[in-house]
């Protein structure tokens, strides 16, 4: 599985880009660090037409940093399908 991270996942960037034309599952690692509203978008970036199993979001961080719940709210908008891993 291809994913983004911490260092690859600007919205405008090349990493980015590159995996909106990549066919298969791809994964985004959220640590605490990421504004939840950057995960709603780049969600809608990778994946446009909503594909169920085409994200998956892998929680990268600690747990006394643990922010889960309200990064991955945002995630779940009416129609958006993700994976939480």
């Amino acid at each position: 599985m291809l994913w983004v991270g911490e260092r690859t996942r600007q919205l405008d960037g090349a990493h980015v880009e590159f995996l909106c034309g990549v066919a298969n599952p791809l994964g985004i690692k959220v640590s605490d660090k990421m504004n939840p509203s950057d995960l709603v978008k780049l969600i809608e970036i990778l994946n446009p037409s909503n594909k169920p199993g085409r994200i998956t979001i892998i929680t990268w961080m600690e747990a006394e940093n643990m922010r889960v719940i309200e990064i991955l709210n945002p995630s779940n908008k009416p129609g958006r399908i993700t994976i939480i891993n």
